[in-house]
C-alpha cells in the first residue's frame, strides 16, 4: 500500500531504493528488467542530479509487492514512461512482472491544473491485476483513443469510481464501452452550471452496461439539477443490485 507524490520527491529516495537492493541489481534479474535498463538508469541519474522524477523507478523496484498505489502530482514524461513500460510488458508477453499485484489504483491532481483526464487513469487498466480504478477530478481528454488496446475489450476492471468529473455523457458511453467486466461503476459529476441530468447519464449506462452492471451511484453538486429518473429505465440493467443517488 503505497502513497507518492513525484513532485515531492528528492535525493533521499534514491537512499530508500538503494536499501531495498538498488537497480542494478534488478537489472539482471528478468527480461524485463534487462529490457528497460535505459530508463532504470536514466531514473537513478536525473534523482542524483537532482531532478524529481523518481516516480517511476520507485514504483519498478516495489513491483514484486505493490497491492495498492495513490498517484498524484505525475509529470508529462512520468505517464509516458509508464505508457511505454505498459505496452512493451504487454507485447513481450512478460506482463505478469509489470506490478503484478497491483489491484487497486487512485490518483488525483495529475497534471498542473489539478486535474486527472481520464486516459491518464485507464492507463493503469492495461494491467492485468488491476481491479479498481479511481480517480478525482476527471476529465475526458480526447487521447482516450491512443491508450494500447482500448479499442479492444478490458474484462478485469470491476470496479470505477470517478469524483468532482466533467465527463459528459455523450462521452461516457465510449470511455465505457471497452470495460465489459465491469460491475461496479460510482460518478460524482462536478461540471458548473446546471449540465448534470441524471435520467440522460442512466440511458447511456443502461445502453452500455445493463448486461453486466451490478452497483451504480451518480451523485451531483448542483443543488438544481434534474436528478429524477423514470423507473423503467432500471429494467435495462439485468443483474442490478444497488444504485445511489
Amino acid at each position: 500500500d503505497f502513497n507518492f507524490e513525484p513532485s515531492n520527491v528528492d535525493r533521499s529516495t534514491w537512499d530508500i531504493i538503494e536499501r531495498l537492493g538498488g537497480c542494478k541489481d534488478l537489472l539482471q534479474t528478468t527480461l524485463y528488467f534487462r529490457q528497460h535498463a535505459d530508463n532504470l538508469e536514466k531514473c537513478r541519474t536525473d534523482i542524483q542530479s537532482g531532478k524529481q522524477t523518481a516516480a517511476l523507478t520507485l514504483l519498478l523496484v516495489l513491483l514484486p509487492n505493490l497491492q495498492r498505489l495513490r498517484y498524484a502530482r505525475a509529470q508529462e514524461t512520468d505517464m509516458a514512461l509508464l505508457s511505454s513500460i505498459f505496452t512493451s510488458s504487454v507485447a513481450s508477453g512478460v506482463n505478469s512482472e509489470v506490478l503484478s499485484k497491483l489491484h487497486t489504483v487512485e490518483t488525483y491532481h495529475l497534471d498542473s491544473e489539478g486535474r486527472t483526464w481520464i486516459n491518464m487513469l485507464l492507463l493503469f487498466a492495461e494491467l492485468p491485476s488491476v481491479r479498481t480504478l479511481k480517480g478525482a477530478h476527471t476529465g475526458r481528454s480526447e487521447d482516450i483513443d491512443s491508450i494500447p488496446g482500448w479499442k479492444g475489450h478490458i474484462s478485469h476492471l470491476q470496479k470505477l469510481e470517478l469524483s468532482a468529473g466533467t465527463i459528459e455523457p455523450e462521452d461516457m458511453e465510449s470511455m465505457l464501452l471497452p470495460l465489459q467486466g465491469l460491475t461496479d461503476f460510482r460518478y460524482h459529476h462536478a461540471c458548473c452550471g446546471n449540465t448534470f441530468e441524471a435520467q440522460i447519464f442512466v440511458d447511456v449506462l443502461a445502453t452500455t452496461m445493463g448486461d453486466q452492471l451490478e452497483v451504480l451511484s451518480l451523485t451531483n453538486d448542483e443543488e438544481d439539477s434534474d436528478m429524477t429518473t423514470r423507473i423503467a429505465s432500471f429494467k435495462a440493467f439485468k443483474v442490478f443490485q444497488h444504485a445511489a443517488y
